[in-house]
């Protein structure tokens, strides 16, 4: 039930964040630190600006998948998947995710594709029908490996010895690994949810091997106000040896419009509980 409410309630509350920050009412997202940026939705301009700005190389996301479908950059690896590729058919016809431009599927230079976001492989039953009449326009391209050539019409001639798997091998593998960024999904229901221990583990963790390194880790879910502010208490309750309170206390003083929840900061006392039984406790300084 919680979930379908969630679902419900998801694009119009998305909408109303997304106008108050337009009326300069909310910021999109905030530093919380050296380490973490804790923020909203990343659509796609503020994920390039967060890697170019906030040296961002890592993303922690609290949504489940619908909620980032349509808007994000997707973390989707391996098959056909890889690369803005939705899915094949039983032609042989792989299809093309129409929310991912060719000039972040394509790396290569000279190649053309289809307007229709379909490549086309010799032995399709549409092959003759699709060529004719085929709008291509020019992209960045994909020899990659298994594919022989690419025809004026813009189709990609494939080796019949080699498998799309094969082909899609040498393209990147998400759409955030060609940005240079590796992601962590930790999806947690919209409204009521709280993440597991498990997650608020795995998520501070993650951060403080970005920290090591050097970089800036985003963590966000729908708004940046409850999911995501629970997992960044998390982090400076691991980094700190804050209590729950402290951590709180301090995000919201950068960030107003957290909303930290009665049952979220109760994982956080267990969360913190448990940060106290380790030994000797981790710090990322």
């Amino acid at each position: 039930m919680a979930s379908a409410v969630a679902r419900i309630a998801f694009l119009p509350s998305l909408l109303y964040n997304v106008l108050l920050e337009k009326a300069s009412l909310r910021r999109w997202y905030d530093r919380i630190d050296q380490t973490v940026v804790l923020g909203a939705l990343p659509f796609r301009g503020v994920s390039r600006r967060l890697v170019e700005t906030e040296n961002v190389r890592g993303v922690i996301t609290m949504n489940e998948e619908y909620e980032t479908r349509l808007f994000c950059y997707t973390a989707e690896s391996g098959g056909f998947l890889a690369a803005g590729v939705s899915r094949t058919t039983s032609e042989g016809v792989l299809v093309w995710s129409l929310v991912v431009s060719w000039q972040q599927v394509f790396r290569e230079p000279q190649a053309r594709v289809c307007l229709s976001g379909v490549w086309w492989c010799p032995g399709s039953r549409c092959f003759e029908n699709h060529k004719r009449g085929c709008a291509c326009l020019e992209s960045g391209g994909v020899l990659a490996t298994g594919v022989s050539r690419i025809t004026n019409d813009g189709v990609l001639v494939c080796s019949p010895a080699v498998s799309w798997p094969q082909v899609l091998r040498d393209l990147p593998a998400t759409e955030w690994q060609a940005l240079g960024v590796e992601q962590l999904r930790l999806s947690t229901v919209d409204l009521t949810g709280v993440p597991t221990q498990e997650h608020l583990q795995k998520g501070v963790k993650f951060a403080l091997k970005h920290q090591e390194l050097g970089h800036s880790v985003y963590i966000h879910c729908k708004a940046g106000r409850s999911r995501s502010a629970t997992m960044a208490a998390a982090y400076l309750i691991q980094v700190h040896n804050w209590s729950p309170h402290e951590a709180k206390e301090y995000i919201k003083n950068i960030r107003p419009q957290t909303l930290i929840r009665r049952s979220q900061f109760e994982a956080l006392e267990q969360f913190h509980a448990w940060v106290r039984n380790q030994s000797p406790v981790q710090s990322g300084g």
